[in-house]
């Protein structure tokens, strides 16, 4: 028996090569399709799998810890805790302002009386229900003005948001005291402010006003204390 001839592509004419080509292309198109299909199933499966299980196992992570911070938030301070609150000594800032003329004043940033801090607490509080009321008219009038307008809108939110700055700063820098309250200068007004200091300026005034009145921490306590009030009712 005489061995078959090996045929070369090359001795194929060029149609039936291309027919050829069709028919191996359209029998191994679909079988390799299908197993990519299959394997990308099973690795997306897998992927997800792990995704699911790497985010589970970091969320009962942070439930945990949000769980021991808060069972040592409601835990009752302890007598030496207590005292090294009222022991403890507030920080205070040295404040340099340069006005118009080159005159410099110095202040010190510390402790507020309560009442100059009620002062400040409805002052935020009034700007912030101002700012939510305009805000939420502004999304309204998005829709049908022109860019014009919206900006016009924008400015006057932020322009109350200016004047309470102003006040807070004054209040910080030149706070009421004693009874009757009196402040010990007069001069350092509001308007005094906006004409003198700028806007980073007067909010780094505010800022370190509220670290050293320790407001945060205030509220903190405050509402911890709530917080135990409120599981005691229920």
């Amino acid at each position: 028996m005489l061995p078959t001839p090996i045929v070369s592509l090359s001795d194929i004419p060029a149609e039936q090569l291309s027919v050829l080509k069709q028919q191996v292309q359209s029998e191994l198109e679909p079988i390799i399709k299908n197993e990519l299909k299959e394997k990308n199933t099973v690795e997306i499966a897998q992927f997800k799998d792990n995704l699911r299980q790497e985010m589970d196992a970091a969320f009962r992570k942070e439930l945990e810890k949000f769980r021991e911070e808060e069972q040592k938030r409601k835990k009752p301070l302890t007598q030496s805790e207590i005292q090294a609150l009222l022991t403890k000594e507030y920080i205070t800032f040295d404040v340099t302002i340069q006005d118009e003329e080159n005159n410099k004043h110095e202040f010190t940033l510390r402790e507020l009386p309560q009442g100059v801090e009620l002062e400040l607490y409805k002052g935020a509080k009034n700007i912030t229900s101002r700012i939510v009321k305009e805000a939420n008219q502004i999304s309204f009038k998005v829709v049908d003005n022109d860019l014009f307008q919206n900006i016009l809108s924008l400015m006057d939110v932020f322009e109350p948001v200016q004047d309470f700055l102003a006040e807070a700063c004054s209040l910080c820098l030149n706070p009421p005291r004693g009874n009757p309250p009196k402040k010990k200068n007069e001069w350092l007004t509001p308007e005094w402010v906006k004409y003198n200091l700028s806007n980073y300026r007067i909010a780094t005034i505010i800022t370190a006003q509220v670290e050293v009145s320790k407001m945060r921490d205030f509220f903190s306590i405050l509402f911890d204390g709530f917080q135990s009030v409120a599981t005691v009712v229920e």
